[in-house]
């Protein structure tokens, strides 16, 4: 079964003190699609889906590993086979620990087996690192505990039927409009929220071990005289970040998992990315368009600690001057 098929988007281009970083194009966007394999398999703790005949489905099970270099290759013993005559949906996806990925690349998935009608007895995820917010979003979703199976190491599943969709996500870091607004309707439009959080936020990255401001004390200091409240996610369960987000009609963040919140947003909300030279997603701009946001973004140099190997780590210099010029052409002022 196909779903949001002949779909295109017509994308404004990004806003900043530069050139567009991201420019403005018309985009078609691929279809998703469902599928139902008689007497598949679930193996591992990743949640690989395999064939009857054997084979593994690449693209339902991906790995930021070249195909041959797969886990399900590896020579580990499988436990024993568990069989079930239910119908299980594998909704496993390899970074399913991130909140960005368990929201778009996890649940979102389900929009797509609501739409084709498949009743699902129970579904398959994979948690990687159990955290909070699988917990907490799953009950927003009304999915109750004992409709969830959760992979292990050297899981051996099979049952007599396995409903796949396709992956969110279909180049890096790029999605269609749909996983946005799934997750936008149930967990923000369908529950209660009474927009009680500060109009102006900063969003801290001083608990993560990568994209930091290395000069945050002063950044937050700047934008204290434009009167922003420092906010650090993680503190927060799931529903006080849709709330601080809901709330918000200015966000500045460096690019980072938080901003997965975008989607609960109100439309021309003014929204501020700053990025390390190297390394800057799409995501959120593709997002913002989606969600008629207002997106700036900033592009600064970047920062690797001895500990660090790679661009998306990089942590980030801030130069004041800058970002308050940034802060003027958005229509931000002091206060």
């Amino acid at each position: 079964m196909e779903f949001h098929t002949n779909e295109a988007f017509h994308f404004t281009a990004s806003k900043g003190l530069e050139s567009p970083l991201f420019t403005e194009n018309i985009k078609p966007l691929p279809s998703a699609f469902v599928a139902v394999i008689p007497e598949g398999r679930v193996l591992g703790e990743e949640g690989s889906v395999i064939t009857p005949d054997n084979r593994l489905l690449w693209d339902v099970s991906l790995q930021l590993l070249p195909e041959d270099q797969h886990p399900v290759f590896k020579p580990e013993p499988l436990g024993p086979l568990i069989e079930t005559q239910g119908t299980l949906a594998v909704l496993s996806f390899f970074s399913s620990e991130t909140y960005f990925h368990w929201l778009y690349d996890v649940l979102a998935r389900i929009h797509l087996i609501r739409m084709s009608g498949i009743i699902v007895d129970k579904y398959v995820m994979n948690r990687n690192i159990q955290a909070p917010f699988q917990d907490e979003t799953l009950a927003m979703l009304g999915i109750p505990s004992d409709k969830i199976l959760f992979t292990y190491p050297n899981m051996n599943l099979k049952a007599k039927q396995l409903v796949v969709t396709s992956i969110s996500m279909h180049s890096f870091l790029e999605y269609g409009s749909w996983p946005f607004q799934f997750i936008r309707q149930e967990l923000y439009e369908k529950q209660d929220f009474r927009h009680t959080g500060c109009d102006r936020i900063y969003i801290s990255r001083a608990k993560s071990d990568k994209r930091k401001i290395l000069n945050e004390d002063q950044v937050t200091g700047l934008l204290d005289n434009y009167g922003f409240t420092t906010v650090v996610l993680e503190d927060l369960s799931v529903a006080q970040q849709i709330e601080t987000f809901s709330s918000a009609s200015v966000i500045v963040a460096p690019h980072g998992s938080g901003l997965a919140n975008l989607a609960f947003c109100h439309p021309g909300t003014k929204i501020i990315e700053l990025f390390a030279r190297g390394y800057t997603p799409v995501c959120y701009w593709e997002m913002s368009n989606y969600l008629q946001l207002d997106y700036y973004s900033m592009v600064e140099s970047g920062y690797l600690e001895p500990n660090q190997q790679h661009l998306f780590e990089q942590n980030i210099m801030l130069p004041l001057d800058r970002l308050e010029q940034l802060l003027c052409l958005a229509g931000i002022s002091r206060i």
